[in-house]
């Protein structure tokens, strides 16, 4: 401790008026960290008693909702409700579950499917007790999917949705498309979105999201595929909110939904449940279209090791990480996870790798590939091509080995843009 006490002073006398702003700094966070902790553990005492002597007889968890990010929110509450229909993960005793949202509601018309479909409380009365649990670790009192966002039971294809919407909101849906955007209800709908930094930097200011930058995917580079989908009968909604560019196409067919003054969290969740199938640019809203079991064509995809291992109506293509001194593009399979546990652009940076995003045309080609495969049901590769796809399916599934990553219990039915896997399939070693 005195060895500490003399390091902070010699700093201080070292780096002057900022250090010692810096330090203090500091030292108000993580007192007010200390105070809180102590002042949770008081209020909590004896409710925790309470639940530790009842356990005996009849479990009572509590859980947090992830409302702050809407594919956490989404899919993490979807994925529970999943396990607990199918029993898996779950205590052999009666239980209750109690859930309570977090400060922030990214859609609150979702919250208000979630708090039909669980017992949720307001966040005061249970905020304290949850965080002593999760401090000491008593995770018998915790309720939650057993691998939050992840489906590693593939119940999204052997179920239908929990959160589900009424026959008065689909019907309000479907009138609000026709007011709004004269679209009837046999119309053909996809969604398509593409990540950028916007929404994080204007929603939460204060924090750095620049980790999540080499998720960000330039709009105009599906173009091509928009058009194709509209040469195909399709009305395209380009959906999200808050985005940095406007996409550069017109037509009555195109819906730049997302910078529309129509934009609103009921539809937001009406256009999910709608559309036909969703095209994915590396955003999180992803979780909502997964929710409705809907097909989706991953384009842009990086972090190989959080791939979808299970799911048969998903497509995919990769970004490219290319080395910055050989020029060389690097393998699939080296692909690798952040110390963190996910995906890093500062990783990125340290292994001197730049990310190359999908073209025009590998994004327009693997649309075309999976309207056929996907939405058709119209196989028609070579048997060279199906064996490239199986190549691809057993590298990922040793990568997976290598890694000690969890993947899908029903085994790895990925699928790969035959087309996007030919012209890299020097990558595939």
């Amino acid at each position: 401790m005195l060895n500490f006490i003399k390091k902070q002073i010699y700093d201080i006398k070292d780096g002057g008026l900022k250090i010692f702003i810096f330090k203090l700094k500091v030292f108000i966070i993580k007192f007010y960290s200390l105070f809180y902790f102590f002042i949770s553990l008081v209020i909590s005492f004896f409710p925790l008693i309470f639940l530790q002597i009842i356990s005996q007889f009849y479990l009572v968890r509590i859980g947090k909702i992830d409302s702050n990010r809407i594919g956490h929110f989404t899919l993490n509450i979807e994925l529970y409700l999943c396990q607990k229909n199918q029993n898996i993960n779950q205590p052999t005793k009666k239980t209750i579950d109690i859930f309570f949202h977090d400060k922030k509601i990214c859609n609150y018309y979702f919250k208000k499917i979630v708090d039909r479909n669980l017992n949720v409380v307001p966040r005061f009365i249970f905020e304290n007790i949850y965080f002593i649990i999760k401090k000491l670790n008593l995770k018998k009192f915790i309720a939650s999917s057993d691998f939050s966002d992840k489906d590693y039971y593939d119940l999204l294809e052997s179920t239908n949705s929990f959160l589900s919407l009424t026959k008065d909101e689909i019907k309000l849906g479907r009138k609000l498309l026709l007011d709004n955007f004269n679209i009837s209800n046999d119309s053909k709908i996809v969604c398509v979105t593409v990540r950028d930094n916007e929404y994080l930097k204007i929603t939460y200011p204060n924090k750095d999201w620049s980790y999540h930058d080499y998720r960000n995917c330039d709009i105009n580079n599906f173009i091509k595929a928009i058009e194709f989908l509209i040469d195909q009968g399709y009305y395209v909604f380009r959906v999200g909110k808050i985005t940095n560019k406007k996409i550069n196409l017109k037509s009555p067919k195109l819906i730049d939904y997302a910078n529309s003054k129509y934009c609103n969290d009921f539809l937001d969740i009406y256009l999910a449940h709608a559309c036909e199938f969703f095209i994915n640019g590396c955003s999180g809203i992803e979780g909502m279209y997964d929710l409705f079991r809907k097909p989706i064509l991953r384009t842009n995809f990086t972090g190989m090791f959080n791939m979808k291992s299970g799911k048969k109506n998903h497509l995919y293509i990769f970004k490219l990480l290319k080395n910055k001194s050989t020029k060389k593009l690097q393998p699939f399979s080296l692909e690798k996870k952040s110390s963190k546990g996910y995906f890093d652009t500062n990783d990125l940076l340290k292994e001197n790798l730049s990310i190359i995003e999908n073209t025009s045309d590998e994004i327009l080609i693997s649309t075309k590939e999976f309207l056929e495969i996907i939405i058709y049901g119209n196989d028609r590769r070579s048997n060279n091509e199906k064996e490239l796809e199986n190549k691809f399916r057993d590298m990922y599934t040793q990568s997976l080995k290598d890694g000690n990553f969890i993947y899908s219990t029903n085994g790895v039915n990925i699928r790969v843009c035959t087309k996007f896997l030919l012209k890299y399939k020097e990558l595939i070693v």
